[in-house]
């Protein structure tokens, strides 16, 4: 199955297989169009790290990431987002969308690193993947006809995960309040797209 090809007469769920194999075509398709930018994201945060509530630069280089994406301003972008090295960025129905509420939809980007070891955990890697599954996303959803479907796109960055806890100060501080689902990917020894776990908290 190729991207262009003539969908299938028959309706019913080998229709909807269908199109749900389309909308990851043009998702992966939207984010090898972006893969230099992606990489050089990646790039940009792994060669400065820094550490917990610390990592201006990673910030910056994020936040300019999703400003700069076309067409212009077709990201709201909300630098400092309720912490100083936080940020939001937003994509989604046009203005004066009704009823009914947009699913929120959520992907979270670390940045920060370890101590005397920079980037060991790769969490270059994770704000890299976070900006591109949020870039596949949005293309997958622009590629339907018609009316644009209830989805808004939020990417979070998400500091001091190696120490001090971002999320929980993210957490009380209300950002991810209305959130309906939240995705982030980790680097791992595996190819693996889900390894179970548990949440920890001390």
């Amino acid at each position: 199955m190729r991207h262009g090809e003539e969908r299938p007469v028959e309706g019913g769920a080998c229709a909807a297989v269908f199109e749900v194999e389309l909308l990851k075509l043009r998702a992966a398709e939207c984010i090898d169009e972006a893969a230099e930018r992606l990489g050089a994201l990646s790039r940009a945060i792994w060669s400065e790290p820094e550490l917990a509530y610390e990592e201006h630069h990673a910030h910056d280089v994020l936040t300019r990431f999703f400003q700069s994406e076309r067409p212009a301003a077709s990201w709201a972008v909300q630098p400092h987002y309720q912490l100083v090295t936080a940020f939001r960025a937003e994509w989604g129905p046009p203005r004066g969308w009704a009823a009914p509420r947009p699913l929120h939809l959520g992907f979270l980007c670390e940045y920060d690193a370890l101590p005397g070891i920079g980037h060991a955990c790769g969490h270059n890697l994770i704000a890299e993947v976070g900006a591109a599954a949020a870039l596949g996303v949005r293309g997958a959803l622009e590629s339907l006809p018609g009316p644009p479907l209830p989805v808004k796109v939020i990417v979070l960055g998400t500091p001091a995960e190696e120490d001090g806890g971002g999320k929980i100060d993210l957490i009380e501080a209300g950002a991810f309040k209305n959130l309906d689902v939240v995705f982030m990917a980790h680097p791992s020894q595996e190819n693996a797209a889900y390894l179970p776990d548990v949440a920890e908290h001390e």
